[in-house]
């Protein structure tokens, strides 16, 4: 189904049903409810986001989809703490978000992801090690684990025949596919 927010400028929020894991992405958990409460945010005179509400449940998977430069990473950026929102409210596991220090950021990065439109991978990496890459760094594991846990999100998503390939010969779709398993 489509909702559209409360006439905010990013366009339609799209929340489909929970995947099962028959022939879709297998089902997530998500253990950061997100909720933004009239959330504004401007450059000099341009307001980008105009008061935005939006609520994301446990389990939910949300696609916030729009034309070009209406929010929709504004949004995403101000939600995960990397850009700060001239007004309104974020709470994230009903905490707000300005009395987040590091460590709370880092807890909610490591559980929760964002797919950008231009997936910037890395060229000189295969695609398994673009995925590794993640869950080294991001989750401290080491390189045999990371590759293990790639390989895996490459098999749920039906990508694995793609592990050795050179990120630059995929497609857009694909590589969007390799992004996603990356976050």
């Amino acid at each position: 189904s489509r909702r559209s927010g409360s006439r905010d400028p990013c366009g339609f929020v799209y929340r489909p049903s929970h995947f099962d894991g028959d022939g879709g992405c297998p089902r997530h958990d998500m253990t950061a409810p997100v909720s933004v409460s009239n959330l504004v945010k401007t450059f000099g005179d341009q307001t980008v986001l105009g008061g935005v509400d939006l609520h994301v449940d446990h389990g939910e998977i949300l696609y916030v989809v729009g034309p070009s430069g209406t929010g929709k990473s504004v949004l995403s950026r101000c939600i995960l703490g990397l850009m700060q929102p001239d007004s309104g409210e974020i709470e994230l596991d009903g905490q707000p978000i300005p009395h987040f220090g590091a460590p709370e950021w880092l807890s909610v990065r490591r559980r929760v992801a964002m797919v950008v439109q231009f997936p910037a991978l890395l060229e000189e990496r295969s695609v398994v090690e673009n995925i590794a890459l993640a869950a080294r760094y991001g989750r401290g594991l080491r390189a045999v684990q990371a590759d293990r846990m790639a390989l895996d999100l490459m098999e749920r998503l039906q990508i694995r025949h793609l592990a050795f390939s050179d990120p630059g010969a995929l497609g857009p779709g694909l590589a969007k596919a390799v992004a996603l398993a990356r976050a």
